[in-house]
């Protein structure tokens, strides 16, 4: 498992290094926007995400409610605890997302639009 952990962050900075080296600051603009994209996405897990439901019907939404809400106390502290060290990452990692997005849009427009 930490072999494919590596492998994986082997394959990503390979990745970020060509897109730097082939757009410059632009670059690190879209990884910025990648994080930030992955950070969305992460956020919604199987406690808050709905199917896709083209024909409308509401029983998808009553599901939700049941599994957000019907907990017991413990239950319900457990989750709140759970959720509340998991957002101190994600804010963590959408702060370095926006952070990279400024940082290389900035830089785009100063040193590449108008060098």
């Amino acid at each position: 498992m930490v072999v494919l952990g590596i492998a994986g962050w082997a394959v990503a900075g390979v990745l970020a290094w060509m897109l730097v080296s082939r757009v410059a600051w632009f670059g690190i603009a879209l990884i910025g926007v990648a994080i930030l994209f992955v950070a969305s996405r992460w956020q919604i897990n199987d406690q808050n995400a709905l199917p896709t439901n083209p024909t409308g019907a509401g029983h998808l939404y009553v599901a939700q409610y049941e599994r957000q809400f019907a907990r017991s106390p413990e239950e319900a502290a457990s989750r709140k605890a759970y959720e509340a060290d998991f957002n101190r990452v994600l804010y963590v990692v959408r702060t370095i997302g926006l952070a990279l997005l400024l940082l290389g849009a900035n830089m785009f427009i100063v040193h590449q639009l108008y060098p």
